[in-house]
């Protein structure tokens, strides 16, 4: 078909209401469709992130194959069930508030939660959700599930780690207070005995001086001029005894 043809057969039928793409324009159009249809179709299995639909009475329509994967609960089994079935029960109320305020037409604060899987094993994840809307009514909540049980753990051990070592920081540091004190006990009671010994050794000095001054002032005394009557009345005794 020449170009003028095409324009001719375009401008008919548009005055016609009925304008017809080319057939090979069309066959390209609609494999780009399907293409990008089956893309979407495709794209909530492409992250790690979960992504699970809700209805208004909160049970599951729709979760991705993360979600299945990282619950190990049956796709039969998890679509149909109610949220608060899935979760731990201690966030029930959190979860449960979390909902109604979607279903009023706001985002979903992110929060915490977590669930048992059916081996026993417990998992935590970040949720953050948003109303689905279809015809000016709210039909349903979109959430997606942030696996954090890792992060959870690696803060629980750091946390541990920090207890203990501030433990050890206490106990350490009362270690070292008793023993500077049983060190100023020990050199309080060296300087007790220093000086004691002191003393004692003053107070020996003082007692091996005194009796050498008292013999020597008695020797000195026997030697003055004034003791020699004495002397020669005990020779003259002396005499008379032989």
């Amino acid at each position: 078909m020449s170009h003028l043809a095409f324009q001719k057969r375009r401008m008919m039928a548009k005055n016609t209401g009925r304008e017809k793409k080319p057939k090979g324009i069309a066959s390209q159009t609609e494999s780009k469709t399907v293409w990008l249809d089956e893309t979407l179709r495709s794209l909530p299995d492409c992250v790690s992130d979960g992504i699970y639909c809700l209805d208004v009475d909160g049970r599951f329509i729709f979760v991705n194959s993360s979600i299945i994967n990282r619950s190990g609960i049956p796709l039969e089994k998890l679509c149909g069930s109610h949220f608060l079935d899935i979760i731990q029960p201690e966030y029930h109320r959190l979860a449960r508030e979390n909902f109604e305020r979607v279903m009023n037409g706001k985002d979903g604060t992110p929060y915490e939660l977590s669930y048992k899987r059916p081996d026993g094993q417990l998992h935590t994840i970040e949720v953050h959700s948003k109303p689905i809307r279809y015809g000016g009514k709210i039909v349903g909540l979109l959430g997606i599930a942030r696996n954090i049980t890792e992060r959870k753990m690696a803060e629980q051990a750091l946390k541990v780690s920090e207890i203990n070592l501030s433990k050890l920081v206490k106990e350490k540091t009362a270690e070292f207070r008793e023993r500077n004190m049983e060190m100023a006990m020990e050199l309080k009671e060296r300087k007790r005995t220093e000086s004691e010994l002191r003393k004692r050794i003053r107070d020996l000095k003082a007692a091996l001086s005194g009796p050498l001054r008292t013999t020597e002032v008695s020797a000195s005394s026997d030697k003055g001029p004034g003791n020699k009557t004495s002397v020669l009345a005990r020779s003259e005794k002396k005499r008379e005894t032989h």
